[in-house]
């Protein structure tokens, strides 16, 4: 059976050589997709735009050829992964909502899963984790654990109702629409969305990528993620 390719949506960072945006992959996705079976292709956008240095007051919505070129590329992809980052750009979104209308199998991780809880409400969903929010932001293997409701998806995937995971957040999902939250932190924060009526979109507030190799349930999530491709 051929490997699934799965696309990697890429991420601005700046060039300290040149103070322009680079578009790149933290290589923990890549070596993910690849251990557990995928093919990883990065997913560049089509916008001839230089993008704005994070400041989304000056970002711009694609135009319908964009939009056509950007799905040639998505259509090449069995599976999308939307990492994590510093903000949500509007071809995230339109990424996110191809996968969900075409039932593509996507996973959200960290502002991933912000993207697929922005595109799931028309309200403002996305917040500022209030009071201490370095508890979420450390640099720590494993940060605190998550509990996941037990009749869920995410649940028959990990197979543990409770795990310690890894964070490196500020804001998180208040609240959802047609996503079911599934997970909590200890303090409440919302650390899991999942929909029930496609293949596989999920989104989880830590990073399953960076803690492959130490956690048995972040491997299952990959595992069965690119299963579904």
């Amino acid at each position: 059976m051929k490997k699934p390719i799965i696309g990697i949506v890429g991420r601005e960072n700046n060039s300290k050589a040149e103070d322009k945006p680079i578009f790149s992959v933290d290589d923990n996705y890549r070596r993910a997709v690849i251990k557990s079976g995928g093919i990883p292709l990065l997913i560049l956008p089509t916008q001839d735009f230089e993008f704005p240095h994070y400041n989304l007051d000056q970002d711009r919505e694609l135009t319908s050829d964009e939009k056509d070129e950007l799905t040639r590329i998505l259509k090449m992809c069995d599976g999308i992964i939307m990492p994590g980052g510093c903000k949500i750009y509007y071809y995230d979104k339109f990424i996110a909502e191809y996968a969900i209308e075409n039932d593509v199998p996507i996973l959200g991780i960290c502002l991933g899963m912000q993207t697929l809880g922005a595109i799931d409400s028309e309200e403002r969903v996305v917040e500022r984790i209030p009071g201490e929010e370095e508890k979420h932001r450390d640099l720590e293997k494993f940060s605190h654990k998550v509990k996941i409701s037990k009749d869920s998806y995410l649940y028959n995937i990990v197979g543990s109702e409770k795990f310690l995971v890894n964070s490196r957040h500020r804001c998180y999902v208040t609240k959802t629409n047609k996503f079911d939250i599934v997970g909590y932190s200890d303090d409440g924060i919302v650390e899991a969305i999942e929909r029930k009526d496609k293949k596989f979109a999920i989104g989880v507030q830590w990073h399953p990528e960076m803690i492959f190799d130490d956690s048995v349930e972040a491997r299952k999530i990959f595992e069965e993620f690119i299963n579904s491709c």
